[in-house]
């Protein structure tokens, strides 16, 4: 009863079964009920890590695999990396990579692109990877766009309209105000872009502000390619390097500035 809760209430006793029990069935059903209530966490990579731990046979291990594909973060990716090399659960293990690259990319992309030419190189002639093999060619499209953000706001001029909320300088401007809640934006979050009406509903004449960090191995000129739904100001450095006050449609690289990156954070 316990493998099928509708939550993850009783996982830790499942996983101490899977554990503890002489009995065989009990252990694989209580295994089995652990990897499935992994799913229904926000984080399950921690969940699918003791699972590993406790799956003593290659029947245990597949279970696991073919459950941690539900999973979304690069840590995930780092579970399933070493079974790529154990010939029983290689086909699985592949699998299972390509199906968590396809969602954890956009939190690292580089980790998903390694996963993925990890399954291409340990099982070339699978059907992994030729999944493999698309999802790259794929993440070639959207190759420097930047998809991780923190977002400040809304903020609004009470009975003015876009044109002054545009010209104004809300506090999320300015390094040394206190008050000002920045948060990870999880909403909105496309193959290249991000909406963050998804974050501020049904809001019209306001501003938001969204902020990321960029390194560079050293001082370069560089180019930022940026498209907006409407109106787009952009900083580098705490500097004020690009403005349009613009009415249009959102679509890929409407507006390009020639910036210069400093060494390291920016």
């Amino acid at each position: 009863a316990l493998a099928e809760w509708p939550d993850p209430t009783p996982a830790a006793d499942l996983l101490t079964l899977a554990r503890q029990s002489d009995n065989r069935t009990h252990r694989v059903l209580a295994l089995r009920g652990y990897v499935r209530m992994a799913a229904l966490t926000d984080d399950p990579a921690p969940m699918y890590a003791k699972a590993f731990e406790v799956a003593q046979s290659v029947e245990d291990r597949r279970l696991v695999l073919a459950g941690i594909g539900v999973a979304d973060s690069p840590a995930a990716l780092d579970l399933v990396a070493p079974w790529l090399e154990s010939p029983e659960v290689r086909a699985e293990a592949a699998v299972a990579t390509v199906q968590i690259a396809e969602k954890a990319w956009r939190r690292d992309a580089a980790r998903a692109r390694a996963a993925l030419r990890l399954v291409i190189e340990k099982q070339p002639d699978g059907p992994a990877a030729a999944r493999a093999r698309e999802v790259l060619n794929e993440l070639e499209q959207y190759e420097g766009y930047l998809l991780v953000w923190q977002v400040s706001g809304p903020f609004q001029v009470k009975g003015k309209d876009s044109r002054v909320v545009f010209d104004t300088a809300f506090p999320a401007e300015d390094p040394a105000a206190e008050g000002i809640e920045w948060r990870p934006l999880k909403e909105g979050i496309g193959a290249w872009d991000i909406n963050l009406e998804a974050t501020f509903p049904n809001l019209d004449q306001v501003a938001a502000y969204a902020r990321t960090r960029v390194w560079s191995p050293r001082e370069q000129p560089a180019v930022i390619e940026a498209g907006s739904d409407d109106a787009i100001k952009i900083w580098l450095n705490r500097n004020l390097v690009h403005a349009n006050y613009a009415q249009r449609s959102l679509s890929p690289r409407q507006d390009r500035v020639t910036v210069a990156l400093r060494a390291g954070w920016n």
